[in-house]
């Protein structure tokens, strides 16, 4: 854990570990007007962090790095592909293109390439000859893994717009509610968000 200056960019403290006790015990130190001057306090999504900045600093504003909300989404769609993957045989046409399509799957959807033909990438695959129809394919075979990726888009599109509306309307969407694993990025995001609003 860092404690940082912004307005010179300097470092101020550096924190060995991450256990609450003892974070709580450091935060003791410091006297209820230097607390009451910390403006900003950002946060992984780790419950103690936002606990702790509640109880210490309550004049500061709780900011949770919208690197781990994207992560969250990320790492529950690479756990999906390795779910469907493993249902089929090592050899075969979808486990190779799901394997093949890891990446893909983690990238945003106005990026995905829909016209340049790729023969070297896709020769071993008979109807697809670009990104798009690769990507197409790998989320016909599995419905969550199409909802997964699809709340995955929302995300990225809601922080690279900064979209504020957006985000509430994605925390209330019942379609991405009809999966359990979906259902727990929601409520995880939910429970962060309340932090904000």
């Amino acid at each position: 854990m860092m404690f940082i200056k912004p307005e010179k960019n300097r470092l101020k403290d550096f924190i060995i570990t991450s256990r609450k006790y003892y974070l709580d015990d450091y935060f003791n130190e410091y006297t209820k007007v230097a607390k009451n001057d910390i403006q900003f306090f950002v946060t992984d999504m780790w419950d103690s962090y936002i606990v702790l900045a509640k109880k210490h600093f309550p004049q500061a504003k709780i900011i949770v790095d919208r690197f781990h909300l994207i992560k969250l989404v990320s790492t529950a769609i690479n756990a999906i592909r390795n779910e469907v993957q493993k249902k089929y045989s090592i050899n075969s046409r979808e486990y190779k293109l799901l394997y093949k399509s890891r990446n893909l799957l983690r990238k945003n959807y106005d990026k995905v390439n829909r016209l340049e033909f790729k023969y070297k990438k896709y020769r071993a695959y008979i109807g697809i000859n670009t990104d798009f129809e690769a990507l197409k394919e790998c989320l016909s075979y599995s419905k969550d893994l199409e909802l997964m990726y699809y709340l995955y888009q929302d995300v990225l599109n809601i922080f690279n717009d900064n979209d504020v509306a957006a985000f509430r309307k994605l925390l209330n969407n019942k379609e991405y509610r009809t999966t359990k694993r979906t259902k727990s990025i929601l409520k995880n995001i939910y429970k962060i968000s309340r932090v904000y609003y």
